[in-house]
């Protein structure tokens, strides 16, 4: 008799190259969700999370805020008679175009993963005023909402290459602009990070920045400065912007501490006269009881 054959595929039972593939698919869409896409904008916003498996649902969050608030912006700019009164079929329609419209025509979509759990958005226009003005909400009790997935959120109104010409040149030419109206005298300083690049360091940084402030008549303040100049500098770029409040309202570009900010106001506020009438109202029966006792003592 001669030898059996086996038809079957093994131990593997066939899934060996299937599961090959798939591993391979899986890494390369990975590494395409880190590779920058498209050209580098010309401003960008910076997002973390505290974990890299929540990189992606904070990047959506932090659209989906940023989005809200600049059609708020746009509305309370438009004169109220121009505002067409809507009904709620013509809303539900308008918000479905919206999500239909292709995301390069968006003010603000996903442009690459810097490292793990830290993400760019690039931005149609220069988005600190915008983050300013979700901050200012943020720290309020009647505009301010939980945020679940973004813990830092910083503007970078102004872009260049990771390299300390390509920064020097960028500041020499926009930081002027961005200082257009500061008070003789006000006082600056930097906040430099930088991520797994030495291109540029803080030193460098910190010189370039004195040449370009000295015409301007600002003075350096390394405590209670009015103007912050935010600096970050990764592998795919190098972004920087000038803020104002930068340890006050901004909360140093942390999201989550501005949004718990109305949480602790809250918790903090005092009792209002009519919560104070109730608490103290079952001592009050009890002062004509004390004055009695005390008439029967003496």
């Amino acid at each position: 008799m001669g030898k059996r054959k086996w038809h079957g595929r093994g131990k593997s039972k066939g899934g060996g190259k299937g599961k090959k593939k798939a591993r391979n698919k899986d890494s390369s869409e990975k590494s395409k969700a880190k590779r920058p896409l498209g050209p580098m904008p010309q401003s960008a916003v910076l997002v973390t999370s505290h974990t890299p498996s929540q990189c992606q649902k904070a990047t959506r969050e932090a659209i989906r805020l940023l989005e809200r608030l600049d059609e708020l912006h746009s509305l309370s700019s438009t004169a109220p008679a121009e505002v067409p009164e809507l009904s709620v079929g013509k809303a539900l329609e308008e918000e479905l175009a919206a999500l239909k419209e292709p995301k390069d025509q968006r003010p603000f979509r996903f442009y690459c993963e810097v490292s793990r759990g830290v993400a760019l958005l690039s931005a149609a226009t220069k988005p600190s005023a915008l983050v300013s003005k979700l901050f200012a909400r943020q720290v309020s009790r009647t505009t301010g909402t939980p945020v679940r997935f973004v813990v830092r959120m910083a503007p970078l109104d102004v872009v260049c290459s990771p390299h300390l010409k390509n920064f020097q040149a960028a500041a020499e030419a926009e930081l002027p602009k961005l200082l257009e109206g500061a008070r003789e005298g006000a006082g600056w300083y930097c906040s430099f990070h930088s991520r797994a690049m030495g291109t540029i360091k803080r030193e460098d940084a910190m010189q370039v920045l004195k040449q370009v402030m000295a015409p301007l008549k600002l003075e350096l303040s390394v405590s209670e400065a009015e103007y912050m100049i935010l600096i970050e500098v990764n592998p795919i770029l190098c972004g920087f912007a000038v803020l104002k409040d930068y340890e006050g309202q901004l909360h140093e570009c942390h999201l989550q501490n501005a949004s718990e900010a109305f949480e602790h106001d809250a918790a903090s506020e005092p009792l209002s006269d009519d919560e104070g009438s109730e608490s103290e109202a079952p001592d009050e029966p009890d002062e004509p009881a004390r004055a009695e006792e005390t008439h029967e003592a003496e």
